[in-house]
């Protein structure tokens, strides 16, 4: 058993799959309550509701889809999330054990290098662009911490980038806006086909009350 744990748990049902010769599940979407659960199997992990008040997360809500990856053990090793707001699905973090300078002493192990994120977000974005169509609001993720690489797959997934806040993308709600501009947070903001739509037949009503 690899890494700080204490034990074995009971691994959520999922898809199964083979990496390096371990055996992991990927398990989602799940709600925040059973991905704390899980995520504090990990003996020095705290794990705590992202609503919270004094929570320093640009997307807070009740609403959270959450995409994790679970090792044999019944620990979590990856995940992604979002939370549905009334006016945009915002970014809710990824997170891959042993991706801070913090975890070696934490977790004693590290997974990064395995893809884990690349299959997370395989899961992830149609569900939420689908979400994001039924719904008829954009998809903003806070993205300063990603890579070129990353950037360049969220632009080929059809979103617009927008570095550092500089600009604002006309569909971004004002108030978040505002809040990533504050902290000089590059975001990405993808607009869904039924946005598009209604501003196409509210311009051409527009146009018909003007004759």
């Amino acid at each position: 058993m690899k890494g700080e744990r204490e034990g074995t748990y009971p691994v959520p049902a999922g898809e199964t799959f083979e990496n390096n010769g371990e055996t992991f599940t990927l398990v989602g979407p799940i709600s925040e309550a059973k991905f704390i659960e899980i995520g504090n199997r990990w003996k020095k992990a705290n794990r705590r509701p992202r609503n919270r008040k004094d929570s320093p997360f640009t997307f807070k809500g009740e609403e959270y889809y959450i995409w994790m990856i679970v090792d044999e053990f019944g620990y979590y090793v990856a995940k992604v999330a979002v939370v549905a707001l009334d006016d945009v699905i915002g970014d809710a973090g990824s997170f891959t054990v042993g991706g801070m300078p913090k975890h070696p002493e934490m977790y004693g192990v590290d997974y990064r290098g395995r893809g884990f994120n690349q299959m997370l977000d395989e899961k992830r974005m149609p569900f939420i662009k689908d979400l994001a169509n039924q719904r008829k609001i954009p998809i903003v993720l806070d993205l300063s911490n990603d890579s070129e690489n990353r950037l360049a797959k969220y632009t080929s997934e059809g979103f617009e980038i927008f570095l550092n806040a500089e600009e604002k993308h006309p569909d971004i709600p004002q108030r978040h806006y505002d809040v990533l501009k504050a902290k000089n947070r590059t975001y990405a903001i993808y607009v869904p086909e039924s946005m598009k739509e209604d501003k196409a037949m509210q311009k051409a009503w527009d146009i018909l009350k003007c004759r």
